[in-house]
């Protein structure tokens, strides 16, 4: 879907907004990817106006869709933490080496927390000892398979 959505437009960015929208409220909770698409129209919405210079009123306009649909979807207080954390990225500058690591594992933390973190769980029914579990299993999916995908999608080219 990449290329679809480095494609400038408007109709295209609030087609993304709506149709992520309106697949979380019609398709069943259990349907796990479908419930959460406007959470992931929001990081659209912000990776358009970070990489693709789309227009600053295109992105609000999408947040804001994307808000409303996740408030209805799930409930207002996740809504506001992913609406935060998305105009934190656009707009507050920041340096922190931890927080830059951490965000270079965060997909593949994404991906191995329910069996790591269950399993630290189950064994010790520690938080701190399953968050170690998690980022200890997420660093090699991170190294030896994250990494080398970036780099080959890096070779991708989207023409803003």
């Amino acid at each position: 879907l990449s290329p679809l959505i480095a494609r400038p437009g408007w109709i295209l960015a609030l087609a993304i907004a709506a149709l992520s929208g309106a697949a979380s409220l019609l398709l069943p909770a259990g349907a796990y990817l479908p419930h959460h698409l406007p959470f992931f129209a929001m990081g659209i919405a912000v990776f358009r106006r970070l990489s693709l210079k789309a227009p600053l009123t295109e992105t609000l306009l999408i947040l804001a869709i994307s808000t409303l649909f996740a408030q209805t979807a799930h409930a207002w207080i996740a809504a506001t933490i992913a609406l935060g954390t998305a105009l934190a990225i656009l707009f507050v500058p920041y340096t922190n080496r931890a927080l830059d690591t951490l965000g270079d594992l965060s997909y593949s933390l994404y991906l191995t927390h329910p069996l790591s973190a269950s399993f630290a769980v189950t064994l010790v029914a520690s938080t701190p000892v399953a968050l170690a579990a998690c980022l200890l299993a997420a660093w090699p999916l991170h190294r030896f398979i994250e990494r080398p995908s970036q780099r080959w999608s890096a070779r991708l080219s989207y023409r803003p």
